[in-house]
């Protein structure tokens, strides 16, 4: 910048005599005089301690060579004794800490207000600036190794130390101690395993102009004094407590250097001048950073130990700096970086015998009844590298699972003798077993629930013991028990749909002679509740949905749990009227509590409405029914395109009393019905059937749509054959997904280069076969299956679905064989199938061919563990449980 004086407000006496001059000069003469002298540059606002500042100015004017000074400059900062006599400029350089008086920290802080003063003796500039002083600070990067791997080195820093060479492998001794099966100590065993080195990364900020030297520690947060509740040393539970659990012991895990391992040295085998080892000691030493050097390294060494551990952390830790100027971190108090412990011991998994993680079966149930046993087999399978044998150690994870090991389940060895652990010789890394169920003793306060099992590998038990495998997750198998292992059948009682409410009671709605009722049951099957809905009616088919409604407008917030009921029965608005009524549980403490009746209405056309399908959402705060269904007449301003249309009817709450909020209609010229409903987030999507085109886009047969009856729904019409008739839909996971079956047609999913994808029919097929299709909201095909017998000679149709585990299971029949070992149809099989969109695996594939007369009227989902379905066999209708993979747990009736 070029200095005005007249422009500064407070001078110094030297400025302003040579101002005086300037003037004076200036005054007396008649031509242009030369520039007056200006400073040029923008020197570094920030320096550091023990590191060189240096800036070299730049200046032009004046009549002759500048002489230069600092004013208000930190002792540490000064000029060079010489200015650049080629031309104009001057050097400045400094260190902060060392120069001026070796002042050390007293260097630290923000200086303001320093100027830089240029003057040919006539005329001057100058041009002020502020320096902060920093601290150049150390730092480790934290790190991850995994045990028996040598490290991958990264691309190195030009100011860096020799590089310590990695490849070469270490050993140490240390003492292991051996415990018994109980976890007492019983012996020491000194034992001498292989290292693998690698190192911590330590860096300096700014490259220091005298040596750095610091001391380092290695350590963790491992406490051999913080035992298990109940226990005292010496014992297991005190070296692998739960508050060891993921804390590296140094001396066994890690060290800095081995007992038995060389000095680190280079590539070229030169051992390493920058590292400094007390003799003796495996978890310290001093590092060395010459002038300059911005980046060293601590070789450490990772023991290959042959003990199954969660990832384990230890820690680096810059202690002391002993020589030079240099910081433990930004506030000169600690260096501290975690390092990180990747086990390398074989792995075990356990799952069914088509790969799944998750299973259900009966405890005391009799095999001749015709359902699954209580001996069911698994695989162990053992993955990774091993010197020998290698066992697992089996237990059930955490407290809250209800089921216990040896209590209401037990393990099985190939031998058909209890076990508790399984070992893998050397040649084999799978293994056959099975878990029986032994008894279901229910204690009152397990609620309504089945009981479920966690089985996982007995971590406390294997803690430190050599020669064991890690499991691959918390939780290697999740096994149900299921309770309704004896027939669920209704003869007083027909039932039509089914609903799992809160605590995963069972509701089933339904009809009697006389009446409408909703039975409430446990999971066993036990009667919890009966509600008569419409007392005098009967012979109808009737829908029911439970909810949790969150009040958000009380403090505390109120969570409701509700029922909505709905039915079509001859009404006063005319012809088969749309009824519901709606119930909201109450806690009647000490009893379990029950649902109570709040309020119920009547709405529909002059001519006949037919519910299909009921859901329960909010409205604010209020509860909000919403019903859909057939109907054959105008309703409101609502006008019936054909035959009859699909209409969505919501019903709200206004002043505790329930009023029509909106209804809509939707359809073709012709007849349409609907088939099933669900929800994407608040929002109904309506599954149906429409003879002709309803969208305009000369589709034909199956359509969903999705909307509010307060607004236009939106409609996509999917089908493009006469055959395709749709049967059921639900929407989970952003897909709608449809079932039905077709004549003769395979479909799969192509995709287009820059467009949506297409669903593609192929007229390949010698027979009817089910079909599901899932799409997203916008209509575009995402997954389409098929449901067919082996020898596609056979009629094949699905009526139901549900979600299950991020997948959809179906159901339906068959009049031939599914599978070729299958039996032949009796006449009209009950067929389950399950279909995943997220891969191929044989557990989330399959089809079920139940030998039986059979129709599906509904199907539920039990908390991803079971599937139930509400089945109609020989004229009785009774409630089935299927395991994830279609095992049938329930006796059929009769």
């Amino acid at each position: 910048m070029r200095a005005d004086f007249f422009s500064r407000t407070i001078l110094s006496g030297r400025l302003a005599a040579l101002t005086l001059i300037a003037l004076a000069a200036t005054g007396c003469k008649t031509e242009k005089g030369p520039d007056q002298p200006t400073l040029v540059g923008a020197p570094a606002p920030t320096a550091y301690l023990g590191v060189e500042y240096y800036y070299n100015w730049g200046a032009y004017g004046g009549e002759s060579i500048l002489d230069y000074s600092l004013v208000n400059a930190p002792s540490w900062l000064a000029l060079e004794d010489t200015s650049n006599k080629a031309r104009q400029g001057i050097i400045m350089r400094g260190v902060p800490g060392l120069s001026g008086g070796n002042r050390g920290d007293a260097d630290l802080g923000k200086h303001e207000n320093i100027e830089i003063l240029g003057t040919d003796g006539r005329m001057a500039g100058f041009l002020p600036f502020d320096i902060e002083v920093k601290r150049n600070v150390l730092s480790v990067e934290p790190s991850e190794f995994t045990e028996g791997e040598s490290l991958k080195l990264e691309t190195q820093e030009e100011n860096a130390c020799a590089m310590p060479d990695l490849k070469s492998a270490g050993q140490h001794t240390f003492d292991l101690n051996i415990y018994d099966e109980n976890g007492e100590l019983d012996t020491v065993k000194t034992i001498t395993r292989t290292t693998r080195r690698v190192l911590a990364k330590v860096e300096l900020d700014q490259p220091s102009v005298t040596q750095i030297v610091v001391a380092f520690q290695l350590d963790s947060d491992f406490n051999p004094d913080n035992c298990d509740a109940s226990f005292s040393k010496p014992h297991q539970r005190c070296e692998y407590s739960t508050s060891n659990t993921g804390r590296a012991i140094v001396g066994q895990d890690i060290v800095i250097r081995g007992s038995d391992s060389a000095a680190p040295a280079d590539k070229n085998g030169k051992v390493l001048s920058y590292l400094k080892y007390d003799e003796n000691v495996y978890d310290k030493g001093v590092l060395i950073l010459e002038p300059g050097i911005t980046e060293c390294y601590i070789p450490l060494e990772v023991v290959d130990d042959n003990i199954p551990e969660s990832n384990e952390l230890a820690n680096i830790r810059l202690t002391e700096v002993r020589k030079g100027i240099a910081a433990l971190g930004s506030n000169d108090t600690e260096v501290k970086a975690g390092i990180t412990i990747v086990d390398n011991e074989p792995v075990v998994s356990v799952q069914t015998l088509n790969g799944g993680n998750k299973d259900a079966i009966n405890a005391d149930a009799d095999p001749g009844a015709g359902i699954e046993g209580s001996l069911t087999n698994y695989k162990a399978v053992l993955t990774g590298e091993r010197d020998g044998p290698v066992s697992v150690r089996f237990s059930e994870q955490g407290e809250g699972a209800g089921a216990r090991l040896g209590v209401q389940y037990e393990i099985v060895g190939p031998d058909d003798v209890t076990v508790s652990e399984l070992t893998f010789p050397v040649d084999k890394n799978e293994i056959e077993f099975s878990l029986r169920g032994i008894s279901y003793d229910v204690d009152p306060d397990d609620g309504f629930d089945d009981l479920f099992l966690h089985l996982s590998v007995d971590d406390a038990y294997q803690a430190g013991r050599e020669g064991y495998a890690r499991g691959e997750a918390d939780t290697l198998l999740r096994v149900n028990l299921n309770r309704l292992i004896a027939p669920q059948i209704f003869t007083d009682f027909t039932p039509t749909d089914i609903e799992l409410g809160h605590d995963n009671r069972l509701f089933v709605a339904g009809y009697t002679d006389t009446d409408i009722e909703v039975r409430i049951f446990d999971q066993a099957g036990g009667i919890l509740q009966t509600m008569t809905v419409a007392p005098g009616t009967t012979n109808t088919d009737v829908y029911i949905h439970a909810a949790d409604r969150l009040d958000t407008t009380v403090t505390p917030r109120v969570t409701y749990h509700e029922l909505a009921v709905g039915f079509s029965a001859p009404g006063a608005i005319g012809g088969e009227d749309v009824h519901m009524a709606l119930y909201r549980f109450k806690e009647v403490p000490p009893a379990p509590g029950a649902y109570e009746f709040v309020w119920e209405h009547e709405v529909g056309s002059k001519s006949d409405d037919f519910v299909r399908w009921i859901g329960l959402g909010s409205e604010g705060s209020k509860p909000l029914v919403i019903l859909a269904g057939d109907t054959t007449g105008d309703w409101g301003d609502q006008n019936v395109s054909g035959s009859s249309d699909v209409f969505l009817v919501e019903i709200e709450e206004k002043d505790g009393a329930p009023s029509q909020k909106a209804v809509r209609l939707i359809g073709s010229s012709r007849t349409d019905v609907l088939v099933g409903g669900g929800f994407n987030a608040s929002t109904p999507v309506l599954f149906g059937n429409a003879q002709v085109t309803i969208d305009g886009s000369g589709s034909v047969g199956p359509f969903f749509a999705s909307g509010r009856a307060t607004s236009a729904l939106k409609p996509v019409q999917v089908g493009a054959d006469q055959s395709e008739l749709l049967k059921h839909g639900v929407f989970g996971a952003g897909s709608a997904w449809l079932v039905g079956d077709a004549q003769g047609i395979s479909y799969s999913i192509t995709e287009v280069e820059d467009e949506d994808n297409e669903l593609t029919r192929d007229y390949d097929l010698n027979s009817p076969a089910g079909f599901v299709w899932g799409f997203s909201t916008a209509g575009v095909p995402n997954a389409a299956y098929q449901v067919n017998d082996y020898a596609d000679t056979s009629k094949e149709t699905l009526s139901r679905s549900v979600l299950f585990d991020g997948d959809v299971v179906v159901a339906g029949n068959t009049n031939g064989q599914l599978k070729k070992r299958s039996e032949s149809a009796t006449d009209n099989d009950g067929v389950l199938a399950r279909r995943s969109s997220e891969d191929d695996a044989a557990y989330r594939h399959w089809g079920k061919q139940l030998p039986y007369n059979m129709t599906f009227l509904d199907l539920a989902n039990f908390r991803d563990d079971e599937v139930l379905a509400l089945v109609e066999v020989a004229g009785i209708r009774q409630l089935l449980v299927f395991s994830p993979e279609g095992k049938l747990l329930t006796p059929i009736a009769p």
